[in-house]
């Protein structure tokens, strides 16, 4: 490996970074949004009790592979001298600064994780767009209404807009959790009738939906990139484990009481479900502008990951052949979110969290993680027994993932091909 530019001991300060609450707010916009709804259909899929279990097990090893991914990014970032790597960047520079055989698979591993990436983001940002209201307009008025304003305010660049957009969806979800939530909480509960598992391709369509539902794999860099303190996103008390403690906790909530008061009722959104009394169309109308307001981040992901090489290929100097180009591309992929909209969310969650998002929370970190640490763990004379244990939770994320993988695609078929 190359020599650190950046010594272990200096700490990297960002000047034009923000705090780490902001940054946790960015972060648990981009985690809890209408999605944290469709967990219910995610407990019915698998069975109250594994469901219950089940949600704490993602939320566990996504933590730990988030972890994965911002230190491996971290570490690269030293040896580069403090270059802002996204999800697919990271990727090509492990490759290249690993062991000698694999560095020309640096260009196809940042190919494959891109790939993964905006499927995964644009598949997020449509199913976003189709958590609709009952309305008396067609869909074509309400996608004007809608993709609009939208695409104005996903014009944004700078991080701090940005995470102004995203403290106004943080109250405007909150707001719809709490009413959805007291509705739920006091209404009754069928849980004796409800099965503790169902059948196997079931509960893994579960893990599926669980794992779309916790999707912030994409953000975690950059939003990692721009914080003024990189060490704040890391630790016990750090952004990534206080947003998914927090989150999890949420999706716990709305899936076990979504699924005890509505059973095997419930739909692919516990929204689709609430009777139309006063305090739901509220929260209805809550949800549009959370919409509205969530899909900021989304949107600014994809943006930020395509930008830089197109941003290459322009002449140098023209800033204002840059603006424009730079704002054609978030319109178009605003747009692309609402064309490839889904009504399906029952087929559809599981189908990106079990393929993309399985990917990328899972597979990849693993392999990154051994690829970017085991080289100097070797160099350095590490024991066997710390080796192998290094590699042995590595190999287990690995498996785990390979094993929904390949477990869900065959569920996911059957479901579709039934359909």
């Amino acid at each position: 490996m190359r020599a650190k530019l950046i010594p272990d001991h200096v700490p990297i300060v960002r000047k034009n970074g923000i705090s780490a609450t902001y940054n946790l707010i960015n972060f648990v916009n981009g985690m809890i949004g209408p999605g944290c709804f469709s967990v219910a259909m995610a407990f019915k899929q698998g069975g109250l009790w594994t469901s219950f279990f089940l949600v704490f097990f993602i939320g566990t090893v996504s933590t730990i592979s988030m972890h994965k991914i911002v230190r491996c990014s971290q570490l690269l970032a030293r040896i580069l001298g403090d270059q802002s790597l996204d999800y697919g960047e990271m990727a090509a520079a492990a490759f290249r600064n690993s062991f000698p055989a694999i560095h020309k698979y640096g260009k196809a591993a940042q190919f494959f994780v891109n790939g993964c990436l905006i499927f995964f983001q644009v598949g997020v940002a449509s199913i976003l767009a189709y958590f609709d209201v009952d309305n008396p307009f067609s869909d074509k008025v309400m996608l004007l209404l809608y993709g609009v304003p939208a695409t104005v305010i996903n014009m944004l660049k700078d991080i701090r807009a940005v995470t102004f957009t995203c403290l106004v969806g943080n109250i405007f979800i909150f707001a719809a959790i709490g009413l959805i939530l007291e509705e739920l909480m006091t209404s009754k509960h069928i849980w004796q009738e409800l099965p503790w598992i169902t059948s196997f391709d079931s509960v893994v369509m579960c893990a599926g939906s669980l794992l779309y539902s916790f999707e912030g794999q994409a953000m975690v860099l950059p939003l990692e990139n721009k914080l003024k303190h990189p060490r704040d996103m890391n630790g016990w008390t750090g952004v990534l484990t206080t947003g998914m403690a927090f989150v999890t906790i949420i999706y716990t909530y709305c899936g076990f009481y979504g699924y005890i008061t509505y059973g095997n009722a419930v739909d692919g959104s516990i929204t689709l479900n609430l009777p139309d009394n006063t305090v739901n169309i509220v929260v209805k109308i809550l949800l549009v502008f959370v919409v509205f307001f969530g899909n900021v981040l989304q949107i600014y992901v994809i943006a930020e990951m395509i930008w830089p090489p197109v941003k290459k290929r322009l002449e140098k100097g023209e800033t204002s052949k840059f603006l424009a180009v730079d704002r054609r591309l978030r319109g178009s992929i605003d747009m692309l979110g609402l064309a490839v909209a889904v009504p399906n969310l029952q087929q559809i969650i599981p189908f990106i969290g079990i393929t993309a998002g399985m990917l990328l929370s899972l597979i990849i970190p693993a392999v990154l993680d051994v690829v970017v640490f085991l080289p100097p763990k070797l160099a350095d004379g590490e024991s066997k027994l710390r080796i192998s244990l290094f590699l042995a939770e590595d190999v287990f994320l690995f498996v785990v993932g390979l094993f929904f993988l390949v477990s869900g695609l065959q569920s996911n078929v059957k479901s579709m091909m039934h359909s």
